[in-house]
């Protein structure tokens, strides 16, 4: 059964693309440099019947084959929403201007191999390429992370 979480949102957001996404991965102090991703495919969509986040994880921390991850629900009185999409949850709030939603997934299937061997053709550093690979198995061990939109309606 897909859990549900309640979303308040401060601003209302009409349909728009986002301008700027980042996804990060809440990890260890020493890995966070390695930890933060821009999103170059993200939407936020509001209308008469709801909201929907939609957006692409990143490579590096699922592999080349990932679905995208659409999260959607509807009003409620007092702009709370309930949210739930067929990988996971999400718990959202907006902040300076920004959409900040902190995600739990469910049944998604994470390529570590195929993520090593992206690592391996895009960073030189073994030792970079090793800090960024334990972000992604940490990531496969609880797949949670934070998702910040910044709608272009908000400028």
């Amino acid at each position: 059964m897909k859990k549900i979480f309640a979303l308040t949102l401060c601003l209302s957001l009409p349909a728009v693309a986002a301008s700027y996404s980042q996804y990060s991965v809440p990890v260890p102090t020493e890995l966070a440099p390695y930890a933060t991703f821009v999103l170059n495919s993200s939407t936020v969509t509001e209308d008469a019947s709801g909201i929907v986040l939609s957006y692409d994880l990143p490579a590096e921390l699922v592999g080349q084959n990932h679905p995208t991850i659409v999260l959607g629900g509807k009003k409620r009185p007092g702009n709370v929403l309930l949210l739930e999409g067929e990988f996971g949850e999400a718990s959202c709030f907006s902040r300076n201007a920004k959409l900040e939603c902190i995600v739990k997934y469910e049944d998604l299937e994470i390529d570590l191999a195929g993520v090593e061997r992206l690592l391996n053709q895009q960073v030189s550093d073994p030792h970079e390429r090793e800090l960024r690979l334990q972000v992604a198995r940490i990531f496969g061990g609880e797949p949670v992370g934070i998702v910040e939109m910044t709608p272009d309606s908000y400028k």
